[in-house]
């Protein structure tokens, strides 16, 4: 809607449609750090996260989640802002380098500046790829409980994630009906609407996964087939029978007799 109104309107959501999602984001995961100690996606499947100090698990510091929200809502937008910072200075680069010679004329300041983008067209991918092979690292040692920690920034916190129980289960509720008679009336709302968010997830996921199966090209061309056979257009009609060659061998009229000699057969079982 934004994309299609874009020159009607004064404010262009789509512009901003980053910035507006990871505050959509950054107040999700508030909420559910704050009241039930875990990202959104950790209370989706039932987990939580713990300080890991002296080998016992603690609750979260009002700075451990400060620094988990930085992770898991800002960290991905800066991340995404470089990819597509990359994917533009990569389109450019031909042009740079095309423009060596020109630009060889110029300032040093401008070479400099020329250099270290060209440095990071090329250097990025490699960095990107160092850094996705020591997550997997991680991610294999844990598999193998070789560490507690599910990634580097995990470790890094000193944060663990471990299942909710159902002690946990019993003080979210208790610190919910506290909070409904203290809090005012547009708190609770809210709450409710971020609480309503995983049934929401699961929902819109379903529906996602439903029309891009219907408006996919092999379920279009098999409904426009199944039309058109009902309608009778564009129907392949049914092939006729093969007709018989007139230099091939007639089948006798009694089926005892063998079609090659016209002789009674003597074993039924070969045709023969």
């Amino acid at each position: 809607l934004s994309e299609n109104t874009a020159s009607t309107t004064v404010f262009n959501a789509t512009v901003w449609k980053d910035e507006l999602y990871t505050t959509l984001i950054l107040l999700l995961e508030r909420y559910y750090l704050s009241t039930y100690e875990g990202t959104f996606a950790d209370n989706f499947y039932g987990l939580k996260r713990e300080r890991f100090v002296n080998n016992q698990q603690q609750p979260m510091r009002p700075q451990d989640k400060a620094s988990t929200l930085f992770l898991v809502a800002l960290l991905p937008y800066f991340t995404d802002k470089l990819v597509k910072f990359h994917a533009k200075i990569t389109q450019e680069n031909a042009s740079f380098l095309q423009q060596h010679d020109e630009i060889e004329n110029r300032n040093s300041a401008l070479r400099l500046d020329t250099f270290l983008t060209l440095a990071f067209a090329k250097g990025f991918p490699y960095a990107r790829a160092l850094l996705d092979s020591y997550l997997l690292g991680f991610q294999l040692l844990f598999m193998f409980n070789k560490t507690r920690y599910y990634s580097p920034l995990l470790w890094m916190q000193g944060i663990i994630i471990s299942r909710l129980t159902a002690d946990d289960y019993r003080n979210f509720s208790t610190a919910e009906e506290l909070s409904h008679k203290t809090s005012t009336f547009l708190s609770r709302m809210s709450s409710k609407f971020l609480r309503f968010l995983r049934t929401m997830l699961i929902a819109s996921a379903l529906g996602f996964k439903l029309l891009e199966w219907y408006y996919s090209p092999e379920n279009i061309s098999q409904r426009e087939s199944n039309n058109g056979a009902n309608a009778g257009h564009n129907a392949v009609p049914t092939p006729l029978p093969p007709r018989p060659s007139p230099r091939g061998v007639d089948v006798p009229p009694n089926p005892m007799l063998c079609p090659l000699c016209h002789e009674v057969r003597k074993k039924p079982g070969s045709g023969i």
